[in-house]
């Protein structure tokens, strides 16, 4: 399967993570680290979106049926993703320091068929101060030494 990062899930996984951890992180300050094919449990936390279902419950049924099936159990639709699959290819979900970005659909999904799914990882980089506040910081500790 070939897997790939898309710059809109990027944002939405960003956004997603300022929400959830209350911060106010820029694109700017993420750095990618590994994209990995991981359990989709493993991705995310909140496992009720699996209703107690064995991995790869949803092979029982034919491919043609997938999208109606996924819909009447999940609520949403899963057309894009699904078509994606079929043709050997998927975004990949996102993991912004070991949180869920973006990604739920797809790891509902993968679960559904029993495999691990794409995942890119990034981190966050620590903010850069500016010059003036190193110099203030180093004049306070100057002071606290006498």
């Amino acid at each position: 399967m070939r897997a790939y990062v898309w710059d809109d899930d990027v944002g939405a996984g960003l956004e997603n993570y300022n929400q959830v951890c209350d911060r106010h992180v820029g694109e700017s300050r993420l750095e990618f680290v590994t994209m990995e094919f991981v359990d989709p449990d493993d991705f995310i936390d909140d496992t009720c979106f699996f209703d107690g279902k064995r991995k790869g419950w949803l092979l029982s049924y034919p491919k043609e049926e997938w999208e109606k099936i996924m819909h009447d159990e999940v609520g949403r639709d899963f057309s894009k993703t699904i078509n994606m699959w079929k043709h050997g290819e998927m975004r990949a979900g996102i993991s912004i320091d070991d949180e869920l970005g973006d990604g739920r659909g797809r790891a509902i999904f993968f679960h559904a068929i029993g495999e691990k799914m794409p995942v890119a990882y990034y981190k966050i980089k620590p903010k850069k101060r500016s010059n003036k506040m190193d110099a203030v910081l180093a004049a306070k500790n100057d002071q606290r030494r006498v």
